[in-house]
């Protein structure tokens, strides 16, 4: 026994020694501005001088490329193959100019991907350098579609004419356009997971059409869909026609499909003119469809336009079916969007910003200008209806219509469930018929309830006007209406059955009314003074407080949690 355990032992080790003998060890390579793509071997003494060379000889996973600081001139694509690394020297110190024309710089793409059969793990990494588009000559930045574990890492991207991001699990799968082309309701079979966005800037990269792309991802700086637990951190684009050259639009996620993800400590601006007004009506600051499973948006600024956030959902319950990768799920929400600002310094058209999607919590938030609209889009999957909204702890100032409007338009389905708890509304800056909160029907809405809020400088309108249709047993209480006009007015189009309208008040809510007016946390201008009668004067509403009773208004004893960071740009 002992003889035959010995010579298993060294078999053993035999195939070990073979393995380790067969298996890759990752390789450093270099390129460099004095580096030489012809006679260059990618060493660190003999380094090639573009990147597209490199990747080009750099196939195995795990092999990093290096890029010396420098400023680089590269007119030919890079087809990154998988697990294959780039790291610059850092966005400052490695600039890279290029006037490729065919597609995008940088290209990884895993090929079942591109018709919906799988995704790959990538298990890597690109950062630490710039992409300059010299002057839109570039036509699109990095592409990157079926992987996983792809983290993109201290990168900045100047001037880029059809995007500078595009991030897909799927480019595409059955019925990925729903019902007749109309909806967006059937979720991928797979998702791209795990990948990460960190530290990105992206300056005037997009476009001002979508002729070359139905879904209209040129005409936007990052496109992204069917992506499960990715993660955005510091990523800041600026699409100001008339400073960036961009024309199109920051983010748009269409038909989206992002579960379980996190966005935080982001930017987004647009501008007030360019293709995205024209053709749109107004500027998007930011579009993402179909969200899904505890999904969180917070510690971010919007700058001009408004966001779209179309169907949401928990645990795959959406459409006409539900991602083979959900098996479990522990969300209580859709959505989770805090701590963030909507800010507009100029009227946009339009209604308002579309927060229409189901299982949704909007809290901490300030919207200047525009209006917090809740209404069923005709392109979600909500076509039977929209529920279990939560919309508290808010200032809404001068908004140039509603500060809020419901609506079941366009598609004229129900809503049920619609919480707006201890926000405050300061002034509708139009006339009659605007006022705090609009609700026109034209189908049902049921469980909606007003407490807690400040409703203020509404000279020419009303706190809540029921404009059109018929509302059932809607609770308005606790609120306190200061400067306006009227209380719980129904217009004679409408009505609502069951209206329980109490403990409403009158009152001069003292707010300290100096000071910065956001972030929530640090501003001071609608914080209660000491005296305030708003303070211990609120119900109940499920929302966990300090002293014997909520304030009324969003400067309140609710207890609430901190951002981790905020940065007002």
């Amino acid at each position: 026994m002992h003889k035959k355990g010995t010579i298993i032992t060294f078999c053993v080790m035999v195939i070990m020694i073979g393995m380790a003998a067969t298996s890759h060890a990752a390789t450093s390579w270099y390129v460099s501005p004095t580096g030489n793509d012809t006679i260059g071997n990618g060493s660190s003494g003999s380094p090639w001088a573009t990147l597209s060379n490199a990747c080009s000889k750099v196939t195995n996973a795990g092999d990093t490329i290096n890029l010396a600081a420098g400023n680089y001139t590269d007119n030919n694509p890079c087809t990154l193959g998988a697990g294959v690394n780039i790291a610059g020297a850092g966005s400052g110190s490695t600039y890279i100019t290029s006037s490729y024309s065919g597609g995008y710089y940088i290209t990884l793409v895993y090929a079942p991907a591109m018709s919906g059969a799988g995704t790959a793990n990538g298990n890597q990494t690109i950062s630490g350098f710039t992409l300059d588009g010299n002057n839109k000559a570039l036509l699109s930045g990095i592409q990157i579609i079926g992987y996983n574990h792809v983290t993109l890492n201290d990168l900045d991207f100047k001037h880029i004419n059809e995007g500078a991001i595009k991030l897909e699990g799927l480019d595409n799968w059955t019925n990925i356009l729903g019902i007749n082309g109309e909806d967006y309701n059937v979720p991928p079979p797979y998702y791209g997971q795990y990948n990460t966005l960190t530290n990105i800037t992206i300056t005037g990269c997009s476009a001002g059409s979508t002729a070359s792309d139905p879904y209209g991802a040129v005409g936007t700086s990052v496109w992204v869909h069917s992506q499960q637990y990715m993660t955005w951190n510091n990523v800041n684009i600026d699409e100001t026609p008339s400073t960036t050259t961009g024309e199109g639009f920051p983010v748009v996620s269409v038909p989206g499909w992002i579960n379980a993800s996190t966005i935080n400590n982001c930017s987004f601006r647009v501008g007030n003119s360019g293709w995205g007004v024209t053709n749109n009506g107004s500027p998007s600051t930011f579009q993402m469809w179909n969200i899904e499973n505890g999904t969180i948006i917070s510690n971010s600024n919007f700058y001009e336009g408004y966001i779209s956030l179309v169907a949401g959902d928990m645990c795959g319950g959406q459409g006409n079916g539900s991602s083979s990768l959900i098996t479990s799920c522990s969300a209580t929400r859709a959505l989770i969007f805090h701590d963030n600002n909507l800010i507009d310094t100029a009227y946009q058209g339009g209604t308002g910003h579309e927060l229409s999607l189901s299982n949704a919590e909007y809290y901490n938030n300030y919207i200047e200008m525009g209006t917090a609209g809740f209404w069923v889009a005709t392109h979600s999957f909500n076509l039977t209806g929209m529920n279990n909204i939560s919309f508290h702890n808010n200032i809404v100032h001068n908004a140039n219509g509603n500060s809020v409007i419901i609506q079941t338009a366009p598609a004229n389905v129900a809503i049920s469930g619609l919480s707006i708890y201890n926000n405050t509304f300061d002034t509708a800056a139009s006339a009659w018929p605007y006022s705090g909160i609009l609700v026109q029907i034209a189908n049902t809405l049921t469980g909606l309830a007003v407490e807690n809020n400040i409703f203020m400088n509404f000279p020419s309108g009303y706190e809540i006007y029921f404009y059109t249709g018929s509302t059932t047993s809607p609770k308005i209480s606790y609120n306190d209406y200061y400067n306006t006009t009227g209380i719980d007015y129904i217009y004679s189009g409408a009505s609502a059955p069951g209206l329980t309208a109490i403990n409403n008040i009158t009152s001069n809510p003292e707010i300290v009314g100096t000071g910065s007016k956001y972030p929530y946390f640090t501003g001071t201008y609608y914080q209660l003074q000491a005296g305030s009668p708003m303070k211990n004067a609120g119900v109940n509403v499920g929302l966990s407080f300090t002293g014997s009773a909520p304030n009324i208004g969003a400067g309140n004893s609710v207890t609430l949690s901190a951002p981790t960071s905020l940065t007002v740009q």
